[in-house]
């Protein structure tokens, strides 16, 4: 039982008999919990560095009950760990290492971390430092997201006690810590207000930054208005130098308008093509091929498998010479992203085309559609605008024109006039504009470290991830429950928690699979909190769901 907690006090160690208490606490936590050190007989772990170490602890009454270490003296513990660690860090500025946080069983959620974290962070002022380092145990990565600490380089460590490097600035420290719970420090109401709301962890509608979504709060305006042709010329050039494409035409659709107007390009060639699938979008190409009347060859992978490409040479040799091959980049319903450089250079081999579905991948990987004929995109998802504009990235000279492909997916009459034949809404078009001024390429890596911390948490769970590890897309994972619970039942349950993720495509429920993405203006520490919540309902620690 813990104690009332009414005599905590916080402050750095300066008595031998803190110290002591300090080793063995040390002991309990990494060599007994966390098996970084062998035990000892006399239950003390003594630090190597301990005499340059400055310990910022938590006393209840005369016990230590929580302590955190800060050194700043170089070469850092880390600096073992990582080569080239300076590369990771700011120029120029004061940095410092922070170790050892441990917190006493029957004290680790109580009023303990929040003091210690806050005490550590007054005196990494009261000396100057600026940027602070840790290697973060993979069981906490959820905590030290919340904290504010940002991934970087690859998990150092041994099984059973892997870390991940991580950094802060001193000053968002601070800011991140000094509302952290406690009966003095109150919550910005705006804190405890997005504590509450629903988060979006769908592939799709995803979370909207607010200033984007308020571009559209506005008087629409003609599609043939100066203004709106200055939007999508403004937007066309900036989804050109975002993917290296040669051109773009945008049409108010879904990403399957954009699929079957490319459908037409392929109809219009003449030529026999390949389709490539393995999940549930690869099939809809299938579908979106036979009702335009291709004739095409399907080359399959099992699902949650990435294409073997070297496999796939050997069986395109056998047939006819395919004109073209097409190919989804991101299988979203496995989480699996497809190798576009290989799948180039396959095409290059063949001299076919290479035509691509990035409607999950655009704003969420770095991509290069360089080469490729022809490829599908959309305003939402990683883009983060509102869903509603279809894009379809082409070669110049690329589009073909003939007389029985229906008007609206005629994509030369695009061509022919700056994307705009037709209406488009100048709402839609005001969001992407936004949505566009706001990416920053940066998030690219940040999906990257929070994918690194998703499915590490999830394997700790002990659930299934259904792509097979050797091309997981860094924003979306998809889960296989296990049998005795139903996908309903966790999405309902997530739901009521306060999580948005996906389960009810039919594709999820026949699987028995659900999905979390990380896609759109979403925090990392909100997507951590889904996955604890997740595993909270899964191993049966909540009240909420009861499975047979």
């Amino acid at each position: 039982m813990i104690k009332k907690q009414s005599r905590l006090w916080f402050g750095r160690a300066t008595q031998d008999d803190e110290f002591e208490q300090v080793f063995r606490l040390n002991h309990q936590t990494f060599s007994t919990e966390i098996p970084q050190h062998s035990a000892r007989d006399d239950g003390r772990l003594v630090d190597r560095f301990h005499a340059e170490n400055t310990y910022v602890i938590c006393k209840d009454s005369a016990d230590v009950v929580g302590m955190i270490a800060l050194r700043a003296r170089r070469p850092f513990s880390l600096d073992e760990k990582v080569p080239d660690l300076d590369k990771y860090l700011p120029a120029n500025r004061s940095a410092c290492e922070i170790r050892l946080l441990a917190v006493r069983q029957g004290y680790r959620h109580s009023r303990v971390l929040p003091g210690l974290v806050r005490a550590l962070a007054r005196v990494c002022r009261q000396r100057g430092h600026e940027y602070a380092v840790i290697s973060g145990t993979t069981r906490q990565l959820k905590l030290y997201a919340h904290l504010g600490f940002e991934p970087f380089g690859p998990l150092v460590g041994k099984p059973g006690a892997y870390y991940q490097p991580m950094g802060i600035a001193i000053e968002r420290f601070s800011r991140k810590v000094a509302w952290l719970d406690s009966p003095t420090v109150k919550r910005p109401a705006h804190e405890s207000f997005r504590a509450r709301a629903p988060k979006c962890l769908l592939p799709g509608p995803v979370h909207i930054d607010p200033e984007v979504l308020a571009s559209s709060a506005v008087v629409p305006k003609s599609h043939r208005s100066p203004e709106t042709a200055g939007m999508l010329e403004h937007c066309r050039r900036r989804l050109i130098l975002m993917t290296h494409a040669d051109d773009v035409q945008v049409l108010m659709g879904s990403g399957t308008l954009a699929n079957d107007a490319i459908a037409q390009q392929l109809r219009l060639a003449g030529t026999p093509g390949v389709v490539f699938s393995n999940g549930e979008f690869g099939e809809r190409l299938i579908d979106h091929a036979r009702r335009a009347g291709l004739t095409f060859a399907i080359y399959r992978a099992k699902w949650g498998k990435s294409f073997n490409f070297d496999a796939s040479r050997n069986r395109l040799g056998k047939n006819a010479r395919p004109g073209w091959l097409w190919m989804v980049h991101c299988e979203t319903s496995t989480g699996v992203l497809n190798d576009l450089s290989a799948f180039k250079h396959v095409a290059c081999e063949f001299e076919a085309e290479p035509v691509l579905d990035c409607v999950s991948s655009i704003g969420n990987t770095d991509i290069d559609l360089n080469g490729v004929a022809y490829a599908s995109g959309v305003s939402g998802k990683g883009l983060a605008a509102l869903p509603g504009l279809a894009f379809v990235f082409h070669r110049l000279g690329g589009l073909r024109a003939g007389p029985l492909v229906p008007r609206y997916l005629d994509l030369t009459l695009y061509a022919a006039t700056a994307s705009i034949p037709f209406t488009q809404s100048s709402n839609l078009l005001a969001t992407l504009t936004a949505a566009l001024d706001h990416f920053d390429p940066r998030s690219f890596e940040r999906h990257r470290a929070t994918s690194v911390m998703v499915r590490t948490a999830i394997e700790n769970y002990g659930l299934r991830i259904v792509d097979d590890g050797t091309a997981g897309a860094p924003f979306v994972v998809t889960i296989e429950l296990p049998q005795n619970v139903a996908t309903a039942k966790v999405g309902e349950a997530m739901l009521a928690r306060g999580y948005q993720i996906a389960f009810e495509s039919r594709y999820l429920c026949a699987r028995n699979w659900i999905q979390i993405a990380w896609m759109g203006n979403i925090d990392r520490e909100d997507v951590l909190r889904a996955v604890a919540a997740l595993g909270d309902i899964i191993c049966g620690c909540g009240q909420d769901l009861r499975v047979a």
